[in-house]
């Protein structure tokens, strides 16, 4: 974790082009909490909390996460299998390649209990070298559901998982149990009865595993859907053109999948652009001035730098605010916390706009207690600067930043 004072702060002019990751990941969604645990034959292990479920899970999905999203659009992709049956949903983004038909489906009504798309990505997640499946579908408001996960080898048995080479097996089948809660959020202002969940894997588990087969089960462990996909690399899209905002194809480096929510038109645009575009209309605080609130949502336009964020746990939702200092400070301390804060976050300052993460002047991600940020910096020249408020969590949120000089 980066925890850096910084002395003599001066805003740059110029600062060194930016260059992007591959964009699948940046994307915002609005997300409900989901159990993840590994299957096994007697019982599914519960987890309360993220952490929690990452220290019950085996060793092969440490890196493991898994999000319920509530979508307002069910969106298509080119590095999916999606049931060829599946009535095309009002403003679709992308195009649909063909894919495998979901079976043992409720229908094609349009918010039945069923899978609608489904990919196993390699290459997809920034900061990780494992694999990451795509799990997207639709369910009834408030209908409790599971999902499983089997990972196969290339003669479609399951799958010998040993990341760490001592020997012993790991456990091939992953299950989400989805909440039957869907309320709405602040990316998602229609909770309308879809789901989308991320699995992130460990490195080595695509060495055997070539393929997943997902299965679909109601309250009662009936199979509602099930679909196979290989290992594959996303589709990479083209400026301008249509993309997915949950990362089922990409944007190539140095664009973003914009404005990175459902139910709108989502295009591979220039993130120079964007992150412009972004700091011209964002909000502006001074010093000891009145506090900014706003939402971070949407599209990812900037990354935290090198160690004050887990890799895995970028290319959430940002937000960008512009700080006026009119004299030289001492002292500055930017802030976000509860209960104005409602997510996980993580705040850093650039010296320009289009500055990369490495310029950063100073960042945070956690202050204890709890998972709001502090960044406390001396000597800070008059100038702009811009503060970038982070989720580290997919749903993103509202946030309240403070600056102050005592």
């Amino acid at each position: 974790m980066l925890r850096r004072d910084v002395t003599s702060l001066t805003p740059s002019s110029t600062s060194p082009s930016a260059h992007r990751a591959p964009s699948a990941h940046r994307a915002a969604h609005a997300a409900h909490p989901a159990h993840v645990a590994p299957a096994h034959p007697a019982h599914r292990a519960h987890t309360a909390h993220p952490a929690a479920a990452a220290r019950r899970r085996p060793r092969a999905y440490a890196l493991v996460t898994a999000t319920a999203l509530a979508a307002a659009t069910i969106l298509s992709s080119g590095c999916s299998a999606s049931p060829k049956n599946r009535p095309p949903p009002a403003g679709e983004n992308g195009g649909a390649d063909a894919g495998d038909r979901a079976d043992g489906g409720e229908g094609s009504a349009a918010y039945a209990l069923a899978l609608t798309d489904v990919a196993y990505l390699a290459g997809s997640a920034p900061g990780a070298s494992g694999p990451r499946i795509l799990v997207r579908g639709t369910r009834p408001q408030g209908t409790a559901y599971s999902i499983d996960i089997a990972l196969l080898d290339a003669s479609g048995s399951p799958a010998v998982i040993d990341p760490d080479g001592d020997g012993v097996a790991e456990d091939s089948t992953i299950t989400i149990e989805g909440s039957p809660a869907a309320a709405a959020s602040p990316a998602a202002p229609t909770a309308d009865g879809t789901f989308f969940h991320v699995v992130q894997a460990a490195a080595g588990i695509d060495k055997t595993a070539v393929s997943i087969r997902v299965t679909l089960r109601d309250a009662s462990g009936n199979t509602q859907g099930t679909l196979s996909v290989a290992l594959a690399t996303p589709a990479e899209r083209a400026t301008h053109a249509a993309c997915d905002p949950d990362g089922f194809d990409r944007c190539g480096d140095t664009d973003t999948c914009a404005p990175g929510t459902r139910g709108a038109p989502n295009t591979c645009e220039p993130t120079a652009a964007l992150r412009q575009a972004a700091c011209t209309s964002g909000a502006v605080i001074e010093p000891d001035g009145i506090p900014v609130t706003g939402i971070a949502r949407g599209a990812s336009l900037w990354d935290a730098p090198a160690g004050c964020v887990p890799p895995e746990r970028s290319g959430h939702p940002d937000a960008v605010v512009r700080l006026h200092v009119t004299a030289l400070l001492p002292d500055l301390i930017l802030s976000t916390a509860p209960p104005s804060t409602d997510f996980d976050t993580a705040i850093y300052v650039l010296p320009t706009c289009d500055a990369v993460s490495t310029a950063a002047l100073a960042c945070n991600d956690d202050e204890p207690p709890g998972p709001t940020s502090r960044i406390h910096m001396h000597d800070v020249a008059p100038g702009d600067y811009f503060v970038v408020v982070d989720s580290l969590a997919r749903e993103g949120g509202t946030y309240t930043l403070r600056a102050t000089t005592r």
